[in-house]
């Protein structure tokens, strides 16, 4: 049960509802940022939809800038453990492109990360962000980097573009699909013709390229 003391305003939870109140307000600052974006996701309105008051929120996080940090490590935790659970499958290039792209998809084919970067964006150059905040992107983008996911068949050269091409085909889709991001509306049918087209593309270019 969650309970205050006397003569102290902290809040005092147990262990298992401390982890549902963060998940509860890291998912509340998700919803908030794709609805309103970035600065119109105010401190209050989080809380709002998280259903607790700021100073439960100030409580676990203390700043507004800590919960958006604590939102852009959760996402990024969560594809350092998708990564550490991937296998990419496949004899052929073209096969393990195929793998490769679900791969990219189970991550970057959720709304989520279209808050996670705005929140990277926005915190990564406003210069009053915190030398803190700052070093925790760059712990993140060194955990990043040792759990990297690449296709084996792809020879390393090729793996950024590899990497961009199927990325950027995956954030177009989720942000065509997203009313409040653009006017368009994307076809999932026509999004899967895109992502053959493109992964037989990469397949034909990385395989002549081990040939030559």
């Amino acid at each position: 049960m969650t309970s205050t003391r006397k003569n102290d305003s902290r809040v005092v939870e147990s262990a298992p509802e401390r982890g549902l109140s963060r998940q509860r307000m890291l998912a509340a600052a998700v919803d908030c940022i794709l609805e309103k974006g970035y600065y119109r996701a105010s401190s209050n309105e989080i809380a709002r939809r998280a259903g607790v008051s700021w100073g439960v929120i100030q409580y676990h996080f203390r700043t507004r800038e800590r919960l958006m940090l604590a939102v852009f490590e959760d996402t990024c935790q969560k594809l350092i453990d998708l990564s550490r659970n991937t296998t990419i499958v496949g004899e052929t290039v073209h096969e393990q492109l195929l793998s490769y792209f679900d791969y990219l998809m189970e991550f970057y084919g959720r709304p989520e990360y279209l808050a996670h970067m705005e929140i990277s964006l926005n915190l990564a150059r406003d210069p009053d962000t915190s030398a803190e905040t700052m070093e925790g992107f760059r712990r993140i983008g060194r955990e990043l980097t040792e759990h990297r996911v690449d296709a084996p068949a792809v020879a390393p050269r090729y793996r950024v573009l590899v990497f961009e091409s199927l990325r950027g085909l995956i954030l177009s889709h989720m942000l065509r699909f997203d009313g409040s991001l653009t006017v368009y509306v994307d076809d999932q049918a026509e999004f899967d013709q895109r992502a053959r087209l493109l992964i037989e593309g990469l397949a034909t270019f990385v395989g002549s390229r081990k040939r030559a």
